[in-house]
């Protein structure tokens, strides 16, 4: 595991109390070291493509898509909502 590991976690003990949509931004970010159980849910390994750096970003992209969707009440599509683009008429 080791330094690969990036992503949101709450001790196991606090986890019953937080709402997985949206974890308290007091669950610490800001630190040298954090130690997590192997089952913590929202962990991901960062892709070997990418450097720390990229990969730091992707949490937030994502989140910020997420937030955006949510404030517009939208989902998204499923495979099967769309066949590919529109039809045009003439």
């Amino acid at each position: 595991m080791g330094d690969e590991i990036f992503g949101l976690a709450l001790p196991r003990q606090l986890r019953p109390a937080a709402d997985p949509v949206r974890p308290s931004l007091s669950t610490g970010a800001l630190a040298d070291y954090a130690v997590f159980e192997a089952d913590t849910p929202a962990l991901g390994h960062r892709p070997a493509a990418l450097g720390a750096e990229q990969a730091a970003s992707l949490p937030i992209a994502g989140g910020t898509t997420l937030a955006i969707m949510d404030t517009a009440d939208m989902a998204p599509a499923s495979p099967s909502s769309s066949s590919g683009p529109p039809a045009r008429s003439v």
